[in-house]
C-alpha cells in the first residue's frame, strides 16, 4: 500500500533530483528569476522559502554551511546572506512568486516564470 508516500511528480532518482534542485536554487538566488516547468517551480519555491526562512533565525557561519547544501557558487551564498539581512528582515513569508507562462511548443509542458521578491 502507498499510504501517504508524497511523490514530486518529475520521476527521477533521487540524487538526480537533488542535483536538479541545487543547480535550480542557485540559478533563481543568482539571477533572482528563472524560467522552469510549473512543477518545477512549484518545487523551488517551497525549497527556496524554507531556505530563506532557515536561514533567517542563524549567524553568518551557520548560515554559510546551511547554505552550502543547497548552493553550488560561493558568491551566490554571500549573495543570499546579504539578501536575506537586508531584503527578507522584516518579512516572515512570500519570498518567491510563481508566474505562469503558458505551454512550450515542443512537449505541452506548462512554463512559468520563479522570481524573488
Amino acid at each position: 500500500m502507498r499510504h501517504r508516500v508524497k511523490k514530486t511528480g518529475l520521476r527521477k532518482t533521487k540524487s538526480h533530483l537533488k542535483s536538479l534542485y541545487r543547480n535550480q536554487l542557485t540559478s533563481l538566488f543568482k539571477h533572482e528569476k528563472m524560467q522552469t516547468t510549473k512543477k518545477k517551480a512549484k518545487i523551488v519555491s517551497s525549497l527556496a522559502e524554507k531556505l530563506i526562512t532557515n536561514i533567517k533565525g542563524k549567524e553568518d557561519r551557520e548560515a554559510i554551511r546551511h547554505l552550502s547544501k543547497y548552493i553550488v557558487e560561493e558568491a551566490v551564498s554571500k549573495k543570499v546572506l546579504e539578501m536575506v539581512k537586508t531584503r527578507y528582515a522584516e518579512k516572515q513569508s512570500g519570498f518567491t512568486s510563481i508566474y505562469n507562462l503558458g505551454i512550450r511548443l515542443g512537449d505541452g509542458a506548462s512554463k512559468a516564470i520563479i522570481q524573488l521578491n
